[in-house]
């Protein structure tokens, strides 16, 4: 624990120095690197060492006192934090941005408060670091300020936060009347005497307030502005490991607080991940915003991690604890890969963003001449999100399917069509998923630039690119030891004075099998692979004739020659126009003849079925009581007597009820 308080000293010198003296910025940039490490230090030692920490200082009032506590669960979502808080640390050090003061004070304290939620070890401290979250995050959501845009995104950004922050603070205000405490420790050794219908109201709750943060289908809405809008290394952060607090504090819940729950929230889960996962992926298909379109992704990983805890609930209810185990390590093993693929993804979106000064895809191209690294790591994170083996996407989206497959062993007709629908929304969101990014590294770095911006873009600094390097490299180093971590995740679970899931009776063999082939052959059919070409390339005699790109007998091509982002996709569009609903606009250029066109522009535009169908409802409601509401406001002082006077009635009226 003296690692992670030393970590926290860190961060707040940088967030000090940065409100002080925003000059120099590199020292707070270097104080959320060191920090992160120092946490992810922390979290790796307790854990080995098994010396599980806990530190509590008593507040004014009963109840309000700070109290850390950390256990297998919390050490893994440190780990998961520090990591990516270094590499986007490190990526913002070869940055230059306006206002890197206010930036880097909120940088820093984000990071204090994501190491802080996964140790917290009661409620108050729990909302004080949740709070200090949103807060910071939102300020550096609104970084660019004078954009329309980004200030409607941070809007929405924090109603939606603050609508997570009620609910779950809906949730603690419930256990605190069942327990009479705000300790985690008394939640969870309580959890016996919770009532079947506590549980269940309990339960929504989490799912709803808990899922908001996570980016769940259809409380996802503020995730792709939000995203999208931030700095680089901000998105990188948020869509990283930002969104898994919302999944910690859902498991947290739902397993540690009120322990083993009825087969109907585990299918309740499922479904939703499965939504989630389907329209997420369906919605950054057809984004052609390069920073957006991940964003919509990370709605799409988000729904696969919960197919995984919505397994491992439902095997839960049935009495199947090792497969519920085993699914919730495949659901934390694709947290683990999430956090880094999508950080890197971000991280080389920025750097694109940043030397091209637009986030359309349908002015980037031929960027992988222009910046080679940036292409080559980007492509990397592609490569993993889209579960193509052996990197380590390929790996914990395999045991997801594991985990899915294994509810067949459910003897229950439903729990069967339950898993069959899941196991079929995973294999279509892996179909959309491989389209999706093979458009966005495409469109992005290949063929020729489509703008002035794109022929002149530059390579990102060498910091940048290291950031970049690190992550690429824990994807390859997550796949080669792909089976050890899982199987260390698998028995944190399960063991241990600060167990997350403990299990009665001996040890018994992991419940998910390996397949006929394991990781590390999938590794070792890629060397051999790779060393064969470098052999034949080596020994055999090259003889290369470079001629210029057949174009059907033109004379050169151009970039309207292209692919577009738009017309890549069309024909999903066409498959799914039941969701998108597009129309397209045609306007034609007849000046010079009826037949011959001097020029024809198409504009294309997309409804979202979520935001029109329930939030703009919602919206038009809210507007209309607003307006109703405004009329009390009529500025005479007599009509505002007559309030007063009115409400002293009801009151007297009460009081005298209340004696008879």
């Amino acid at each position: 624990m003296e690692l992670i308080f030393s970590a926290w000293a860190i961060f707040l010198a940088g967030a000090a120095v940065s409100l002080f003296n925003g000059k120099i910025s590199a020292f707070a940039k270097l104080c959320a690197a060191t920090g992160s490490l120092l946490s992810v230090a922390g979290a790796v030692s307790t854990y080995f060492n098994g010396n599980w920490g806990s530190f509590a200082m008593p507040g004014p009032i009963p109840g309000m006192g700070i109290s850390v506590l950390l256990q297998s669960l919390g050490a893994f979502f440190t780990v998961l934090c520090g990591l990516a808080g270094f590499a986007c640390s490190v990526y913002s050090l070869g940055l230059r941005e306006e206002g890197s003061g206010r930036l880097y004070f909120c940088f820093n304290l984000l990071l204090l408060s994501l190491s802080g939620i996964t140790v917290s070890g009661n409620a108050f401290t729990f909302l004080m670091f949740w709070e200090l979250m949103t807060i910071s995050s939102f300020f550096m959501v609104l970084h660019d300020y004078h954009n329309e845009d980004t200030r409607h995104s941070a809007y929405v950004y924090m109603v939606m936060s603050q609508l997570s922050a009620a609910l779950i603070m809906l949730v603690f205000a419930g256990f605190y009347r069942a327990t009479g405490s705000m300790e985690f420790s008394v939640w969870g050794a309580k959890s016996v005497q919770y009532s079947l219908a506590f549980k269940n109201v309990i339960f929504l709750l989490s799912l709803l307030g808990f899922g908001i943060k996570a980016g769940l289908v259809p409380v996802h809405i503020w995730l792709p502005l939000a995203h999208s809008a931030a700095p680089a290394q901000v998105s990188g952060l948020m869509s990283g490991v930002m969104i898994k607090m919302g999944i910690y504090g859902f498991l947290l819940v739902i397993f540690s607080f009120l322990g083993q729950g009825p087969a109907w929230w585990g299918a309740v889960v499922l479904a939703a991940g499965a939504v989630t996962a389907v329209t997420g992926v369906l919605f950054a298909v057809q984004e052609n915003d390069l920073k957006r379109l991940l964003a919509y992704s990370t709605v799409e990983n988000a729904g696969i991690i919960f197919l995984g805890i919505g397994a491992g609930s439902l095997l839960n209810a049935y009495g199947y604890t090792l497969l519920s185990i085993a699914a919730l390590s495949a659901a934390l093993f694709h947290c683990l890969n999430h956090s880094m693929f999508k950080s890197l993804l971000f991280l080389s979106a920025g750097a694109v963003v940043h030397s091209c000064g637009t986030r359309s895809m349908e002015k980037m191209g031929g960027l992988i001449k222009k910046m080679p690294f940036t292409a080559a790591f980007f492509i990397v994170g592609t490569l993993a999100i889209t579960a193509v083996p052996p990197l380590n996407g390929f790996f914990s989206e395999w045991m997801t399917f594991h985990a899915l497959l294994s509810l067949f062993s459910i003897h229950s007709a439903w729990a069967t069509l339950g898993g069959l629908l899941a196991v079929a929304a995973l294999a279509l969101t892996g179909g959309l998923a491989a389209a999706c990014f093979a458009k966005a590294a495409g469109i992005t770095f290949l063929a020729m630039p489509r703008s002035e911006e794109a022929v002149h873009a530059h390579e990102a600094s060498g910091f940048e690119v290291s950031a970049m390097a690190m992550l690429a490299l824990g994807c390859v180093a997550a796949s080669a030891c792909g089976m050890q971590i899982f199987d260390l995740i698998h028995e944190s679970l399960k063991y241990g004075t600060r167990a997350f899931f403990v299990i009665a009776g001996p040890d018994a063999p992991l419940p998910i099998p390996h397949g006929n082939m394991s990781i590390e052959a999938l590794w070792l059919i890629v060397l051999g692979s790779l060393l064969c070409a470098a052999a034949m390339l080596m020994l055999g005699k090259r003889q290369v004739r470079v001629v210029p790109t057949w174009a059907c007998g033109m004379k050169e091509l151009t970039p309207r020659m292209e692919y577009s982002s738009t017309a890549y996709t069309k024909g999903l569009r066409m498959v799914f126009s039941f969701m998108f609903r597009p129309t397209r606009r045609k306007v034609s250029d007849l000046s010079v003849s009826e037949y011959f066109p001097r020029n024809i522009t198409y504009t294309t535009s997309f409804r979202n079925l979520v935001t029109e169908k329930l939030y703009a409802p919602l919206s038009s409601l809210a507007l209309r009581g607003s307006e109703t509401a405004r009329r009390l406001q009529s500025g005479s002082v007599n009509v505002y007597l007559g309030y007063l006077l009115a409400a002293l009635a009801v009151l007297i009226s009460i009081l005298i009820a209340g004696q008879k």
